[in-house]
């Protein structure tokens, strides 16, 4: 593999970054949905982030193709640092953290992945060639996965509950003190910098000429917005297969508090298990996913992946057995992560370096205002009743069902590989 140093790296940077970063994801709408009992202002909290989000998607797209893309991970990271460790001390300075600044750590995590993972794919792209596209994508889901696994286990063994207790001492009796929100921000703010220093020794010969791009952001977009226009198949496949990670977003950071909570009548054990069952699937797509579709067409092998996700959203919707949410959680993994892996090496070879991150904002942002739709549907007190949290899974069934149709109609063109 081309420049392999620097790929290292860089998921090296990825990893160190991620870990921390995982726990607080993981933390803070635990911390809204069982210490302070409020998941819907979670939910109302997280539609007002994904609102914002779709204007930095559509920014963030234009900085990708217009400046270096190292420095923009230079950049992320030394924010990153700032504003994790500021939190940090504010907290120690004052005795905790109220919910208002746990939700603004939580945007800015969203904030900074909306950039962050598009622009390592630009950057790998600029890389490699085009032989090693699909080992990338691979390598990526993996160890981010691996990353996800070990946050998942440290949040089980940090995060508190409402007794005061972790979930450690609730479920295995070992005595380990939980940590407080800000001292695992303590922990994520410091990971950045480490992350920043490591970014800063990378280097690397692209290994195509990159064309950098000029002029005011309006007509940057209206770049991206054209080529996609006129280069429809990239379009409709771009949109369709975001369709289980928009779903993805919504069960993971808030149905699934809910689905644990008022469905099963379960503790937040289950949650941190479950989102370690949900990495090993993942995993196991980043390892097997390129040989199982070896002979299979990018298109024909997400709509399989997007049938099974629509399978097991109608059987955990309707049952309240913990071991299905766990084989929903595992095969999400799988299916989500082999949609990912599929898609970006598809789209690898079908845009222009110089364009990826413009066409993947305007696919970011297309989902983010359906993303916010479905949160503030999901928001109404409703859907955390009883068991109606069961026809929120239901609605997302039929999202990524009814998403499957225009691959349907994509897979006839010819050519569509």
């Amino acid at each position: 593999m081309k420049n392999k140093r620097a790929i290292y790296s860089i998921l090296a940077a990825n990893v160190i970054s991620g870990f921390a970063q995982g726990i607080s994801m993981i933390a803070i709408p635990w911390y809204f949905a069982h210490i302070l009992d409020d998941a819907s202002a979670f939910g109302h909290g997280f539609a007002i982030i994904t609102a914002i989000t779709l204007f930095w998607s559509l920014y963030s797209g234009t900085l990708i193709d217009k400046y270096s893309r190292k420095g923009i991970f230079l950049v992320l990271n030394a924010i990153g640092f700032v504003l994790l460790t500021g939190f940090a001390w504010f907290g120690f300075y004052t005795g905790g953290l109220s919910a208002m600044a746990l939700l603004f750590v939580f945007g800015y995590n969203v904030l900074n992945y909306n950039i962050h993972f598009p622009n390592m794919y630009a950057l790998g792209q600029e890389m490699l060639p085009s032989k090693d596209y699909g080992k990338f994508s691979s390598i990526i889901e993996v160890q981010h996965q691996v990353t996800t696994v070990l946050a998942g286990i440290i949040a089980i063994a940090l995060i508190p509950s409402k007794e005061g207790s972790n979930l450690v001492t609730e479920f295995l009796s070992l005595d380990i003190q939980p940590w407080t929100m800000h001292e695992i921000f303590l922990l994520d703010g410091f990971t950045y910098a480490l992350s920043f220093v490591i970014i800063l020794t990378i280097k690397y010969v692209p290994d195509k000429k990159r064309v950098v791009q000029t002029g005011s952001v309006l007509s940057q977009l209206k770049v991206g917005f054209a080529y996609l226009h006129e280069n429809r198949p990239v379009l409709i496949f771009g949109l369709s297969s975001y369709a289980v990670f928009l779903i993805l977003l919504v069960h993971a950071f808030y149905l699934i508090n809910i689905y644990v909570n008022e469905h099963l009548k379960m503790g937040g054990g289950m949650i941190a298990i479950a989102d370690v069952l949900y990495a090993f699937g993942a995993i196991m797509a980043g390892i097997f996913i390129r040989k199982i579709f070896f002979k299979t067409k990018s298109v024909n092998s997400v709509m399989i992946m997007m049938t099974i996700v629509v399978a097991i959203i109608v059987m955990v919707a309707f049952t309240k057995f913990f071991l299905f949410l766990l084989f929903f959680q595992f095969a999400m993994g799988l299916c989500n992560a082999g949609i990912r892996i599929q898609r970006m090496t598809w789209l690898f070879t079908k845009l222009p370096n110089e364009v990826i991150g413009r066409a993947t904002s305007v696919f970011n942002s297309i989902r983010i205002v359906v993303l916010f739709v479905l949160l503030e549907l999901f928001s109404l007190k409703y859907f955390s009743e009883d068991s109606h949290v069961a026809y929120a899974y239901l609605i997302c069934g039929a999202i990524v069902l009814l998403a499957i149709i225009p691959l349907l109609k994509m897979d006839k063109r010819p050519k569509t590989s």
